[in-house]
């Protein structure tokens, strides 16, 4: 059965209308340029949907609502990478704005008009972002070695620290909702140590072990003389 002639037509435009691609356009990346007003957005309904949801704290309805919390953690530091990709060479004002909406937020938390489950991610989210804009700056307070340090090891404190406070409990405490400062000052100690201890030997040598098993690509022969002009 013969084809319409139309839908020929329609295909014919659209192919034409397709520049050829040269071997190199098809394989260098293309930025397709959004509006920064996107990613700001979605930051904000990331925000506000664990609030429509019906949680009246960040604590509440865990078994109903663990899983689109932690879909809402991932969309919203997306959107924030996003816009520290947008903003980073001009970051002086994004930073002073997101700095001035954390606080607004926080306190209006703490004064009680703005809900938990509304302004206390969204204050994090822009807090985050006021200090990914900030980062290696002159004079930032953050750049010390102590924290960075905090920061390498953090991945261990995330994935040891439930299971200490699991086992500090059934050891040390008999009410969870009246422990004293001196408990959560060892409790803190014991996760710091645990978290050095997991990343200096599990950690770091799970990674050595890794990076040399060989998965690395090959480096490409250069061709003869492309060497450097200097030599």
């Amino acid at each position: 059965m013969e084809r319409p002639r139309l839908v020929d037509l329609v295909r014919t435009r659209r192919l034409s209308a397709v520049p050829a691609a040269r071997p190199r356009d098809r394989l260098a990346p293309r930025a397709h340029p959004r509006d920064p007003r996107r990613d700001h957005c979605a930051a904000r309904a990331a925000a506000h949907r664990l609030h429509a949801a019906g949680a009246a704290a960040l604590g509440q309805e865990i078994p109903r609502l663990g899983l689109l919390r932690c879909v809402l953690e991932f969309a919203c530091g997306t959107a924030i990478g996003a816009l520290w990709l947008r903003w980073r060479e001009t970051w002086r004002l994004p930073a002073i704005a997101c700095t001035a909406a954390a606080l607004v937020l926080l306190a209006g938390w703490i004064a009680g008009p703005f809900p938990e489950t509304l302004a206390v991610p969204a204050a994090f989210a822009a807090l985050l972002l006021a200090l990914a804009l900030t980062a290696g700056k002159p004079g930032n307070p953050l750049e010390g070695r102590a924290l960075h340090y905090l920061g390498e090891i953090s991945y261990a404190t995330y994935l040891g620290h439930f299971l200490l406070w699991f086992a500090f409990k059934l050891a040390f405490i008999d009410d969870a909702h009246a422990v004293g400062a001196p408990l959560i000052a060892a409790y803190l100690v014991l996760v710091l140590a645990s978290s050095a201890a997991l990343y200096h030997w599990v950690e770091r040598p799970a990674q050595r072990r890794v990076n040399g098993l060989g998965f690395r690509r090959p480096r490409r022969a250069q061709p003869a003389g492309s060497g450097s002009p200097h030599g």
